[in-house]
Order: structure tokens, then C-alpha cells, then sequence
């Protein structure tokens, strides 16, 4: 729409100066710009229209900032720690059938759950991890305790990706537990606060991503 726009414009102004140096007589030279003035007008019009449309929010929805109340999304001054928890509450109901689902397969193999966006694999990783600490469940304890060795690998491979080795901790305390989650409670709420600017940070540097 905006290519068409601007054809007109041109257009019109390039109607104008043919009219004035080719036309034999007034009357043509007025029809001419009579012309030309219509194509530039509805030149502009088109072009109003389309910032029009890009000012009612015609944008992809943002993992994190759209708002269903406003149909917009919202500036990435919003964005807190909160927010970031409770959206990627969100996407793992929306890519999983349950929280067991997620730690008995292997979702981070599946590229399309994350619409080829790596960043949304660490940001998943990241709130696995902390879901460990912050809920502190035993049921939760025992899905960790569970699963599978390749698993923990790729969780702690994406926390990588974001260049953070904290993963390669959460190995080692998985592949020694044996089947215990003393060690690996401990040291998931000593550093819960550490997962959360991680998690935070994963998000806000890469907001435009989502």
C-alpha cells in the first residue's frame, strides 16, 4: 500500500511538469494538474492510512507486553521479574500438555514449540529451575529426580546459550543425588534470587525477539 502511495505522488508530480512543458493549450495544462493534484491527494490519503493502521497496533502480540485489555503491546519499561514468571507460566501450559509432560520428554529437541526463537528455550529452562525453588514441592522434587540425564544436559545447554554456565551445577548435583534432593534443594534456594535476574535479563535483552 505504501509503494502504491508513493507511485501516485510521483506520479502526480511527474504528470505536472509534463503537463506544463508538452501540453498545446491551456485547457490541457489545467486537466493535466487537475490530474496530477487528484494522484498526489490520494497518495496521501493511502500513506495517512497506513500510519494510521501501524498507530492501532499493527503488530505481532509480544510474549511478555501484550496487553488483551488495550489489544496492544505495551512498552518494555512494564516488563518485571513478576510478569516474565507468569508468562512463561503461560507458554509451558500453551507447548505442554502438563508439568510432567515437560520433564519426562524432551521439549527443547521440538524447535517449533518455540517458534525457532533459542532465547524462549533458556527463558523455559531458566523457569524449570526456578519453579524447583520457588514452589518447592515434592512431587516437583521427584519429576527432577526422575528425569532423564539427556534432559538435564539440554536444560543446562540453553542456560549456556544465554551465556551462563550455572547448568553445568545442576548437572553434577542431578547425576549424585541419588534419588535425594537434599543437595540440589539447597543450593536451588540459596541462588533463587540469582535464577530470577537471569531470568529477568533473558527476557528484557531480547524483548524484541518475543
Amino acid at each position: 500500500m505504501t509503494i502504491a502511495a508513493a507511485v501516485l505522488i510521483f506520479g502526480g508530480v511527474a504528470l505536472i511538469i509534463l503537463g506544463i512543458t508538452l501540453a498545446n493549450s491551456t485547457f490541457f495544462k489545467v486537466m493535466f494538474i487537475i490530474m496530477s493534484i487528484a494522484m498526489i491527494l490520494l497518495g496521501c490519503v493511502m500513506t495517512y492510512f497506513v500510519f494510521l493502521l501501524k498507530e492501532q497496533g499493527d503488530e505481532e502480540p509480544n510474549l511478555f507486553l501484550y496487553d488483551s485489555n488495550s489489544g496492544k503491546n505495551l512498552s518494555a519499561d512494564v516488563l518485571t521479574f513478576d510478569l516474565v514468571n507468569k508468562r512463561m507460566g503461560f507458554f509451558m501450559s500453551r507447548v505442554s500438555g502438563s508439568i510432567k509432560e515437560i520433564w519426562t520428554g524432551n521439549l527443547f529437541d521440538n524447535d517449533e514449540a518455540f517458534d525457532g526463537v533459542d532465547e524462549l528455550k533458556s527463558l523455559l529452562a531458566y523457569k524449570m529451575i526456578y519453579d524447583l525453588a520457588d514452589k518447592d514441592i515434592p512431587a516437583l522434587w521427584e519429576l527432577y529426580l526422575n528425569a532423564s540425564p539427556e534432559l538435564i544436559s539440554a536444560i543446562a545447554e540453553c542456560m549456556r546459550n544465554n551465556g551462563d554456565e550455572f547448568g553445568k551445577y545442576i548437572v553434577k548435583l542431578h547425576s549424585s543425588a541419588n534419588g535425594k534432593a537434599d543437595k540440589s534443594k539447597k543450593f536451588l534456594l540459596d541462588n533463587k534470587s540469582y535464577l530470577e535476574n537471569k531470568m529477568f535479563n533473558c527476557a528484557k535483552n531480547n524483548i524484541d525477539k518475543f
